[in-house]
């Protein structure tokens, strides 16, 4: 059995695999914080998986500072299992980059790509709502055309908190004009998010026609709240599309 990491700018999530499939094992698997105990957290995954399997490879996709993803290989090799560090541009997925320099595509954003052309078959959009919110197109052919950047929900909101002396408190969104300070920055930020996401889906349906655009990150029910409005293109939101790269990965190069 493979066990697949994902580790975030934030987060660092895990699910186990069957190698001789391309799915996640159901319900398997958990998350958490950087700041959190990760010596902690490791020492507890290996006990959650399921019964009667045992794991014998674990794949590594790292977004974060190098140093954690050490520690989790450091951590692998010690327990006595193979260990993998993806970098994009690795053989597997079916897509092909439009980088000069393939590694300075974000792994995240190559495997939910791969995710989502080899579910779609078929030209295709990515927005990952994460500690960034990123944009991407795959055209029909599997190249990705590009994409778009941008600090998401909690970026945005950290930035006004170390770069002004607001005083403000993060409240919910709701749609129109804030009527104080805290309604005006949380609505500031959705119509931000909302915008970048509206302008990514227009530049995308002008390059390469995605007939789907799949919507996944720890901030996608946000993005689908805002979308609610009719957009050019169908969105599908979809859980751990970039585990879901990582397992079509290693099923793929076992």
């Amino acid at each position: 059995m493979n066990l697949l990491f994902d580790i975030g700018n934030s987060r660092i999530k895990w699910r186990f695999q069957q190698p001789t499939s391309l799915a996640l094992i159901p319900g398997s698997g958990g998350g958490a914080a950087h700041a959190a105990d990760l010596d902690g957290t490791l020492l507890q995954i290996l006990p959650s998986a399921p019964q009667g399997i045992g794991v014998s490879s674990v794949w590594i996709a790292c977004v974060a500072k190098s140093a954690i993803a050490d520690r989790v290989q450091a951590w692998a090799e010690g327990a006595g299992l193979k260990s993998h560090r993806v970098h994009p541009g690795m053989s597997g997925l079916g897509i092909r980059h439009v980088y000069q320099n393939p590694q300075k595509l974000g792994v995240d954003r190559w495997l939910a790509m791969g995710a989502a052309w080899h579910r779609t078959g078929a030209a295709t959009g990515v927005i990952d709502a994460g500690s960034a919110l990123t944009v991407d197109v795959v055209d029909e052919s599997g190249a990705h055309r590009g994409g778009l950047i941008m600090p998401g929900v909690s970026l945005l909101r950290a930035s006004l908190r170390q770069g002004t002396a607001l005083n403000w408190e993060a409240c919910d969104h709701q749609p129109g004009l804030g009527r104080d300070t805290d309604s005006a920055i949380s609505n500031g930020i959705a119509a931000a998010m909302l915008g970048a996401v509206q302008t990514g889906i227009a530049w995308g349906n002008e390059t390469c026609k995605p007939g789907k655009w799949l919507l996944t990150g720890g901030d996608a029910a946000l993005v689908a709240a805002l979308l609610g409005s009719p957009v050019e293109s169908p969105v599908e939101m979809v859980d751990d599309l970039v585990l879901e790269g990582l397992a079509l990965l290693a099923s793929r190069n076992a």
